[in-house]
């Protein structure tokens, strides 16, 4: 998304609130130009107040000023309270003692600004969703493993972290928005840029994660979803964008930190469902293996009723497993053990 930035200093000029925002989310190398450049303006511009103040009396003002640079020695002097002793204010001179107060307030509101300025900066979590990692594709297939109901459809993704610390009360959303006016295959007339929850069980809680091992997060295709009939054929003529958004607080600071992605028309896979990624050791660590995070297999076909008939009397048959949960951590291995855990091990890229 892009946005027009015509006039926005303008705007910003007559709102600080609005400037402080804009410099936190700038670049590191304006916000420390105009660190720096505040100083020096405030500095050079009482320099001048205190050659002039100098000119006014010089006999009874300020004692030891002898030119410009010392009028700037003298200006930064006030401004950091360093107070050398050198340069002084006279007692009788009121148009000093007035200056000095002055710079005095000034000096206290730029250092609550700037400094808070850069604390803020400092302190905002916004590296940690680096380590949050997304597929880079989503998934729609009809696999009876992801529920008893065969024939349903759902739509996944995967998130990961990569570090060992977790992100608490994590829960995440997503929304589709249709970038062209269309029908949908439910008869449901959309225009650009519409925007549809996708529920992925806010209702219920599962839309709360705790990312101990890599999340698969489903959306339950049914009639009153916006991907209700859409297939790979609607894909070739209904543009449209899946937004996802996870929010939580980071444990080692207690701030918020959010981390997103997006899926457009080309990286939505149909009939394909994520490959495990998670194995137990022979030494009972469970290992996960960041490299699979995007590694995607064809899912498996529902059963004919001719194989449900034939499926029911058999005893552990894989349609006779418990349905899984709406957002589910892949914590079974790849090669078929359980998901004991004595420790964790992960396994990425740099």
């Amino acid at each position: 998304v892009k946005y027009d930035s015509r006039d926005k200093f303008r705007r910003y000029a007559r709102t600080p609130n609005d400037c402080f925002i804009t410099l936190l989310h700038t670049r590191w190398f304006v916000t420390l130009t105009v660190f720096v450049s505040m100083y020096l303006g405030t500095w050079l511009f009482f320099t001048f107040v205190w050659w002039a103040v100098h000119h006014h009396d010089p006999e009874k003002c300020l004692h030891g000023l002898n030119g410009f640079v010392t009028a700037l020695v003298f200006s930064i002097e006030t401004q950091t309270t360093i107070g050398y002793g050198a340069y002084k204010i006279e007692e009788g001179c009121n148009l000093g003692v007035s200056a000095l107060v002055l710079q005095s307030v000034v000096s206290s509101l730029l250092d609550a600004g700037l400094l808070g300025l850069v604390f803020a900066k400092l302190a905002r979590p916004r590296s940690r969703r680096n380590t949050i990692l997304y597929s880079e594709k989503a998934c729609i297939a009809q696999a009876p493993e992801y529920n008893s109901n065969d024939g349903d459809f759902y739509l996944t993704f995967r998130l990961g972290d990569i570090r060992k610390s977790h992100i608490l009360e994590a829960h995440v959303r997503a929304q589709v928005y249709f970038k062209s006016q269309a029908v949908l295959p439910n008869g449901r007339t959309v225009y650009p840029f519409d925007c549809f929850e996708l529920d992925i069980g806010y209702d219920t809680g599962r839309d709360r994660i705790f990312m101990l091992f890599p999340v698969e997060v489903r959306h339950h295709i049914t009639e009153g979803s916006p991907l209700w009939g859409i297939g790979p054929r609607e894909l070739d003529v209904i543009p449209l964008e899946i937004v996802v958004i996870m929010e939580g607080t980071v444990e080692a600071i207690g701030n918020l930190t959010i981390a997103t992605t997006s899926y457009v028309n080309e990286e939505i896979l149909f009939q394909r469902r994520f490959a495990p990624m998670v194995s137990i050791k022979p030494d009972a660590r469970v290992h996960v293996n960041f490299e699979l995070l995007n590694k995607t297999v064809r899912a498996k076909p529902p059963l004919t009723g001719k194989e449900k008939e034939e499926d029911s009397g058999r005893v552990g048959s894989p349609s006779g497993t418990e349905p899984e949960a709406q957002n589910t951590c892949q914590a079974g291995s790849a090669d078929g053990q359980g998901p004991a855990v004595l420790a964790v091990q992960q396994q990425h890229h740099a």
